[in-house]
């Protein structure tokens, strides 16, 4: 698991970014529902990494939601690269791109 500041993804939120490791289910990233550079594991909210993304647990604001969805297919194939784990850690930072 990798958490990805603002800085990099454009959000008003952390991102989590996971390897599939032994999951059951499919691609997914967390995110924080607050707007805030601190890392708070607390309350994540759970988003499909889909073509058309969805909340599987937890609440974002539409907005918010519309930004994730936006950033997740932005980033879509080197999300799933990585949770496939055929890239690194340092590759998923260097390739991301800003909304």
């Amino acid at each position: 698991m990798s958490n990805i500041r603002q800085l990099l993804t454009g959000l008003k939120m952390v991102v989590w970014v996971f390897v599939r490791g032994s999951a059951k289910h499919g691609p997914r990233i967390k995110v924080s529902p607050t707007h805030s550079h601190k890392i708070q594991p607390e309350g994540l909210v759970t988003v499909s990494i889909e073509d058309v993304p969805r909340v599987i647990r937890g609440k974002l604001e539409e907005q918010d939601f519309e930004e994730v969805s936006r950033w997740i297919k932005t980033n879509r194939k080197l999300l799933l690269d990585y949770w496939d784990c055929e890239i690194s850690t340092d590759e998923l930072v260097a390739g991301i791109r800003r909304i």
